[in-house]
């Protein structure tokens, strides 16, 4: 039987969390209603792996938010429609 640290419960509970986790760059509703995807957050898109780092949130559109992410030279705008595609790292 394996003993599990305090560090692996919290590592497994994270990756739980994270799996079922949907993308919203908004906490809260109404007046009470915050942005919580900042510059410097890290991506992962699930399908690939790769790891992308917010440098914009795009709110042209306020129900339809755009988050601009970079990795190495590559900029990507991550849509609403795509944001199931992604997570926290």
């Amino acid at each position: 039987m394996k003993v599990l640290k305090s560090k692996d419960i919290v590592d497994i509970v994270r990756r739980i969390s994270l799996r079922n986790e949907n993308l919203n760059p908004f906490a809260g509703s109404g007046n009470n209603r915050r942005l919580v995807i900042k510059n410097g957050l890290k991506l992962i898109h699930k399908p690939t792996g790769l790891v992308y780092a917010v440098v914009d949130v795009l709110l042209d559109e306020p129900k339809d938010p755009v988050i601009v992410c970079k990795r190495a030279d590559q900029k990507i705008e991550i849509t609403k429609d795509n944001f199931k595609d992604y997570e926290r790292q």
